[in-house]
């Protein structure tokens, strides 16, 4: 499995702020804040509900790089298991659905964070037009 330098990450993160983000709040979250090395960029949406722009956001950021993505209410932020959606329902082609519902063309899910050690305050990287 490949881990992404801290520079990696910037240059990554210097990509995805390019992407049409308008009212969109986005976090970085998870061990690319903290750690030296990460085998992926976390990153939380946080806006306006509609699920189509969210879709083709998130995966237009997975087409970038390294990144997982997942969109969810703002009350959610930091929280250790949050109700989040993401645009796939599976790691791989081969694998399992997760559990979760298909709602508005986004997979909902109970997302679980709590077996990390340790879990650093979601860092604002994006604070959208009308935030």
């Amino acid at each position: 499995m490949k881990l992404y330098s801290k520079k990696e990450v910037d240059v990554y993160i210097e990509k995805l702020l390019e992407l049409k983000w308008d009212r969109y709040n986005l976090y970085l979250v998870g061990g690319a804040i903290y750690k030296q090395e990460t085998k992926d960029i976390d990153i939380c949406i946080v806006g306006s509900s509609d699920s189509n722009k969210v879709s083709k956001l998130i995966e237009q950021s997975r087409r970038l790089g390294p990144f997982d993505v997942y969109y969810c209410n703002e009350d959610q932020i930091g929280n250790q298991k949050p109700h989040a959606a993401k645009s796939y329902d599976r790691g791989h082609s081969k694998a399992k659905q997760r559990k979760g519902e298909w709602i508005d063309g986004l997979f909902w899910q109970h997302l679980d964070f709590s077996y990390k050690k340790f879990n650093p305050k979601p860092l604002l990287i994006y604070k959208g037009s009308g935030s």
